[in-house]
Order: C-alpha cells, then sequence, then structure tokens
C-alpha cells in the first residue's frame, strides 16, 4: 500500500514538472506495486473470480500501454519490464497466446539488466508451468539462478543486490514448490539448498 500510495504521489509531481518520462517510470512502480496486491488478494473471501479476472485484464492492458511510452522515451529495458508484468498477470488468468506475445515482446533475458532478466525467467517458468511443461518450468528457475550467480557481483549498489535478491528467492520458492508437487525427495533436497542459499547470500536490509 505504501508503494501504491508514494508511486501515485511521484507521477503527479513528475507531471506538475512536465517530466512525462519519469513520470512513467513512477507508474511502472505502482503496477509493480498493484501486481503484488492483485496476487495477494488471488484467495481473498468475498472477492469473485469474475471481479479478479477482469481486475487482472485491465492490469495486463495498463501495462501493455505503459510499455509502448517507455519505448518511445527510449527507456527499452524498462518496457520489456512492463511486458512482463502484463504476461504475468495474463498467465494468471489462463490467457497463453496472449502472455506468450507479452514474453516474446519483452525480448531475451540474456540480454536485459539483471533484475529484468529475473523477472523474464520467472515469468517463463509461469508459463511453462501453465502448458503443463515443469521440466521446462525448473529450468528457467534454475536458469535465473545461475544468472543471479553469475552476475550478482556486478552490482555495487546494495538497493541493487537486495533487490535481485528477492527475486532469486521467490525463483527458488517456486523452484521448492514445484518439485514438492513431484514428490521427489532428491529434487525437494536440490531446491532447499538453493532457497538456503538465496537467504544467506545477502544480508535483509534494516
Amino acid at each position: 500500500l505504501a508503494a501504491r500510495r508514494w508511486s501515485t504521489a511521484a507521477i503527479r509531481r513528475f507531471r506538475a514538472r512536465g517530466n512525462e518520462a519519469w513520470a512513467a517510470l513512477a507508474e511502472l512502480t505502482r503496477l509493480r506495486a498493484n501486481l503484488g496486491f492483485a496476487q495477494g488478494t488471488q484467495g481473498a473471501p468475498g472477492a469473485s473470480a469474475t471481479g479478479r479476472s477482469g481486475r487482472t485484464v485491465h492490469l495486463a492492458t495498463e501495462a501493455q500501454h505503459l510499455a509502448e511510452r517507455l519505448r518511445a522515451y527510449g527507456l527499452g529495458a524498462d518496457a520489456a519490464l512492463a511486458e512482463l508484468i502484463a504476461a504475468r498477470t495474463l498467465i494468471a488468468t489462463g490467457r497463453r497466446d496472449d502472455a506468450a506475445r507479452g514474453l516474446a515482446a519483452a525480448g531475451v533475458a540474456r540480454t536485459l539488466p539483471l533484475e529484468v532478466a529475473l523477472f523474464h525467467c520467472l515469468v517463463s517458468a509461469e508459463f511453462a508451468a501453465l502448458e503443463g511443461h515443469t521440466g521446462r518450468a525448473l529450468a528457467e528457475l534454475r536458469a535465473g539462478l545461475a544468472m543471479l550467480h553469475a552476475r550478482r557481483g556486478q552490482l555495487g549498489s546494495l538497493d541493487l543486490q537486495t533487490g535481485a535478491a528477492a527475486l532469486g528467492a521467490e525463483l527458488a520458492d517456486k523452484g521448492l514448490r514445484q518439485v514438492l508437487d513431484q514428490g521427489s525427495a532428491r529434487q525437494v533436497f536440490a531446491w532447499l539448498e538453493r532457497s538456503r542459499a538465496q537467504a544467506f547470500r545477502v544480508r535483509p536490509v534494516r
């Protein structure tokens, strides 16, 4: 809620100064906050499936329009992140074809900044799971964790390190949930170790 409130205030201030590019970046922050809020209310009591689906599709449309504007401002990596947000929301409602187009529009993970690339791996894994390809989903999650391991040392900012670590923890958690459903003790142990590695690699910010 705080992220949504502050990003909305930032949008107003940047627009008041005539800085539409930074206003668009603030909108991207608000979209990320809205995505987290939407996922947190997926199973909320009293919320109908139709209502949740409508909000999700609206969020995806908003993200796609924002991606176009960000590209126009020359902010390609941020546009890719907006496309991935759109794809993730569409995956949540089972809209396979639309989600696939969003993933394709975002580009190739390895060409993106680390945080966006990790999010790409996460969304790609969710898309593979939607299609029933558990092995491919786990491969995407492993690829994301390997990328994080290889590129984490290049991040000089503590904010960037902890942001990447949060996505790494989500990748590891999703992989663990996948293998728990399969019931393989060997894979569960391997993913538990990956989760522990992500949890203790970077100290939490206080």
